[in-house]
């Protein structure tokens, strides 16, 4: 499922501290539904490489460059948000296995794409958030030193469900109740203005309430959108 926090979760695994600690080598790739062998082999290789002007290079010696850099480290390859099998087809020959420990972690909003990676692997299949779990998030996150009011409890579980066990969703939505006044109402009208997202996919629902949070902006933040 998309916006899940498959991206976020292995961004904490790759960069922590024991990770960083026990890897010789560490390299992040996105994929993305319209990659190209080349540019994911350019990208592994620029967290590798650093002197060699690899951009020059055919593919055939950008694989084997890759092939050379890893052989006998012990290396993390990080392959974000993959949608075809082919990508890790067209990669495979590249990662040496020395039985060493190393590793590569890929992440896909489809599950028959990670069952045909053909190597021995521990599948962690992320879940939606309960209503409940959005809840205590929710409430700790605009109440972070103060308890919840009983009348906007029933309410902010309203919200809660809203958000269908998206972390994304989660957030933008704590942001817009954390901006508003601190009244059933406000909560109640927010509640409302979702309802129309709820049939949405997963990632459509998610942009579109962003899109809200972008609308309840007060004019001044606004502009800064247009920075990015």
């Amino acid at each position: 499922m998309p916006r899940i926090g498959k991206t976020t979760l292995a961004n904490k695994v790759y960069d922590d501290p024991e990770i960083v600690g026990y890897f010789h080598t560490r390299a992040w790739c996105y994929v993305s539904q319209a990659y190209t062998k080349r540019d994911l082999l350019l990208e592994i290789l620029s967290h590798i490489i650093q002197l060699v002007d690899i951009h020059s290079m055919e593919d055939e010696d950008l694989e084997l460059l890759l092939c050379q850099s890893l052989g006998r480290n012990r290396y993390l390859i990080f392959m974000d948000d993959i949608w075809d099998i082919g990508a890790w087809d067209d990669l495979q020959n590249s990662f040496p296995n020395d039985q060493n420990g190393s590793t590569i972690l890929i992440t896909s909003s489809l599950s028959d794409v990670v069952f045909k990676v053909t190597l021995e692997s521990n599948l962690f299949n992320l879940r939606p958030l309960s209503d409940d779990e959005t809840w205590e998030l929710l409430r700790m996150k605009i109440f972070p030193k103060q308890c919840c009011s009983e009348e906007l409890w029933e309410v902010g579980k309203d919200n809660a469900r809203n958000c269908q066990g998206l972390p994304l969703s989660f957030v933008a939505i704590a942001g817009l109740l954390k901006g508003r006044n601190m009244k059933p109402e406000s909560w109640k009208q927010i509640a409302r203005s979702l309802i129309p997202l709820i049939t949405s996919d997963p990632q459509t629902r998610c942009m579109q309430i962003l899109e809200l949070s972008y609308k309840n902006l007060p004019d001044c933040l606004k502009a800064c959108f247009l920075y990015l």
